[in-house]
């Protein structure tokens, strides 16, 4: 039953019981009042460590840096699954998430299960032998639930498993858990497992 239909019916209640008895169609008014806005409770609400300055349904914003469920959240905005875990956050001081240390201001992303995703960089850093890009928000680093490195964008051509891969913004590396290559952009004309590929275009392994 959803908020609207409950206000309404509550609505209509009232005035129906209001001429019979006013006190109790006014008590029963405000139970049901109280009850919709309980079912309407975000996420947020769940988090006794952090104070707010702004809420709403799925995200609050941090009057101070805070540590939410185990991290260090810089005041900034902090984004909520609806089952109450954290999904997304800055780093407010360097901290390791899965084995990897992340520097200060590293905006980072985590499943509903509380496992780290991705991140955004607000550096260049190397992350398994390989140079990550930060410094904006178009260019992210993936991981596997197991912390390993799933996908990067590198500023130059990375040499991987034999092959060139293209660096840049636009051109992603994507690696399987092994840290095999699993797809990439050539970065010069090459021939793999028999088949040509042209310069730019995709290998996928």
């Amino acid at each position: 039953m959803n908020s609207i239909y409950i206000i309404n019916f509550a609505h209509n209640l009232k005035i129906n019981t209001m001429k019979k008895n006013s006190k109790l169609s006014f008590f029963i008014f405000i139970l049901i009042l109280f009850a919709v806005s309980c079912s309407n409770e975000t996420s947020i609400s769940k988090e006794s460590n952090g104070e707010y300055t702004k809420i709403t349904k799925e995200k609050g914003k941090l009057a101070k840096d805070s540590m939410i469920q185990g991290f260090p959240c810089k005041s900034s905005w902090v984004h909520y699954y609806s089952n109450g875990n954290i999904s997304q956050f800055e780093l407010a001081k360097e901290f390791t998430i899965a084995g990897i240390s992340f520097s200060k201001k590293t905006i980072v992303f985590l499943d509903s299960n509380g496992v780290l995703s991705q991140v955004y960089l607000p550096k260049d850093q190397i992350i398994q032998s390989y140079q990550c890009t930060g410094g904006n928000m178009k260019s992210a680093t993936g991981f596997y639930p197991s912390g390993k490195l799933h996908f990067f964008f590198p500023h130059d051509n990375v040499l991987i498993d034999g092959v060139l891969c293209k660096g840049g913004a636009m051109s992603g590396i994507w690696l399987y858990e092994s840290g095999k290559l699993k797809k990439a952009y050539a970065a010069t004309k090459l021939k793999l497992n028999e088949k040509v590929y042209k310069k730019g275009s995709l290998i996928e392994l």
